[in-house]
């Protein structure tokens, strides 16, 4: 219905599959029936040759398919409908492979999908409308910690009278009329206030998953909302993550010229790997140029050089010693460093690859930033240098994350391979706080060159006030920390309007800009020779 002319196409493949099915020979019962529908889904005909019962059995699967092609009726009633009348038909079912074009239904992934989706919800809700309580000016923050009852587009107060929430559209007599329709209010000790427009449509979405706003989200807000920064413990964690703890930092406030203290709340987590033919179809598909920046990268293992007027070396140095002789027939004293040594250094660096995992980077970008990962961890791996990757996201100041996916102990395994895959976009771009985390990690790191490469597709800009010139004066001045600490920025992005902003934070040189993502798994690894030679 929805690609006629891509149906169209397939009308001749289903034909030659359906010249491929058996013709039931030596297949009885239900596995004769499931094979007949299969055939009759492909060509509107079958080979198979029933008893008066199994024709019988057809004919009615028959009855609820052509109901569910002409009708677009229930596919789950349809469903149950033939599986009614097929586990009627004697003898055993063994399970064959789906048609070729065909999708399969996996129950149990759809269920941690929609499960993972509620938690998101949920933690999202709380934390935008903890902040609004919190923000909410005298209000008893004793009695913020009371549970409270309260349901979208109806009214609901607690038993004392503490917070209710109100449609005032919904007895109105323009009812009908959206547009004209007041917001929802929520009363809190006989204090009103309207819920912010920006959180109504995450409160109509959880309504349409759940019935209602559960009574735990309100009091879980209320809670968050009467919690300091000092005993503040977080969002719940998604079971499954491994998460060290929270870690507060500061944040700059340009307007004051001063932190704000204990500002951020930061949890660092394992991204969950996962498996998949990403790593595998990235070293086929760049496998030529893999081949060649692996021997750059190993030329570049040790650095040698040549060092002229030494006192012992490995050759004479011509020049030193011409100047030698002049200055002996002038009556001056002659140098007596006249050879030239070769030097080998040995590199000695370390890097902190800073991804952004902010939703914008949704789709080909976030496929392009693990492609890239890939072909750097396998170019490094030949040159030996030492490396972490982060992924960074954040959901206000409460929520600012950090993903682990490799650190610089571990070895580029098949767990990290797998956690690269399972990078995925999670909500927005406060670049503060991770940037201070990596900072403090490579403080702990001993090494000669320390360096940060972002990979980022947008300005720094977070769900609450975290945003303009606000976020782009904390994100520059946590640039600035790194640098009083030893620690080199650099960022690669792809956002068109990076000039009119990361001059100002990362410094002329320190940044470039990618016109086509696409080149990014290419540019990425000699952008990275160019900065460590």
């Amino acid at each position: 219905e929805e690609l006629p002319g891509l149906m169209k196409d397939v009308q001749s493949l289903r034909q030659k599959l359906y010249g491929l099915r058996q013709d039931c020979k030596g297949v009885t019962g239900i596995g004769k029936v499931m094979e007949a529908i299969k055939q009759w889904i492909l060509s509107g005909q079958t080979k198979c040759l029933f008893t008066e019962f199994e024709s019988h059995m057809f004919e009615k699967c028959l009855t609820v398919l052509t109901k569910l092609r002409v009708n677009d009726s229930d596919s789950v009633e349809a469903t149950l409908e033939l599986y009614n009348y097929i586990s009627g038909v004697p003898g055993d079912y063994f399970r064959t492979e789906p048609l070729l074009y065909q999708g399969v239904l996996k129950p149990s992934e759809v269920l941690k999908a929609q499960q993972k989706r509620r938690e998101e919800a949920k933690n999202k809700f709380v934390d935008a409308l903890s902040s609004v309580i919190a923000n909410l000016p005298g209000l008893d923050s004793g009695r913020k910690d009371e549970v409270v009852t309260m349901e979208l587009s109806s009214i609901a107060s607690s038993d004392d009278g503490t917070a209710l929430i109100t449609d005032p559209g919904k007895n109105s007599p323009d009812n009908d009329d959206k547009d004209n329709r007041m917001p929802n209010f929520v009363t809190i000790d006989g204090k009103q206030f309207a819920v912010p427009e920006s959180l109504m449509p995450l409160m109509q979405e959880i309504k349409n998953d759940l019935g209602s706003i559960p009574e735990t989200y309100f009091s879980s807000a209320m809670g968050r909302a009467g919690s300091t920064s000092q005993d503040f413990h977080g969002p719940e964690v998604f079971e499954g993550e491994n998460a060290n703890g929270y870690i507060t930092y500061d944040e700059w406030d340009f307007r004051r010229a001063g932190f704000r203290k204990n500002w951020c709340t930061l949890l660092e987590k394992d991204v969950l790997p996962v498996k998949g033919k990403l790593v595998s179809n990235t070293l086929e598909k760049y496998h030529g140029m893999l081949h060649q920046l692996k021997k750059q990268f190993e030329m570049l293992r040790t650095e040698q050089r040549f060092v002229r007027r030494q006192r012992d070396g490995d050759d004479i140095d011509l020049d030193a010693v011409i100047e030698a002789q002049s200055d002996a027939r002038a009556g001056l004293a002659p140098s007596e460093r006249l050879f030239v040594r070769l030097m080998r250094d040995e590199r000695d660096i370390a890097v902190v690859f800073l991804v952004d995992m902010s939703s914008s980077t949704e789709g080909w970008v976030s496929k392009a930033i693990k492609e890239s990962l890939i072909l750097m961890c396998e170019a490094l791996e030949a040159i030996g240098d030492r490396y972490a990757i982060y992924g960074f996201s954040g959901m206000r100041r409460t929520r600012s994350e950090i993903f682990r996916i490799k650190n610089f102990g571990e070895h580029y395994d098949e767990m990290v391979k797998q956690k690269i895959t399972g990078i995925v976009p999670q909500d927005y771009t406060r670049m503060g706080p991770p940037i201070r985390h990596v900072t403090k990690l490579l403080e702990k790191t001993e090494a000669k060159v320390r360096m940060v490469i972002t990979l980022s597709d947008g300005k720094p800009e977070d769900y609450d006030d975290y945003k303009g010139d606000y976020a782009i004066e904390d994100t520059r001045h946590a640039l600035i920390e790194a640098k009083a600490a030893g620690i080199h920025p650099f960022c690669i992005t792809i956002d068109k309007e990076a000039h009119d902003y990361m001059s100002h934070m990362y410094g002329e040189v320190n940044y470039i800009f990618l016109k086509d993502i696409n080149k990014l798994p290419v540019r990425m690894p000699e952008i990275y020779r160019t900065l460590t030679t």
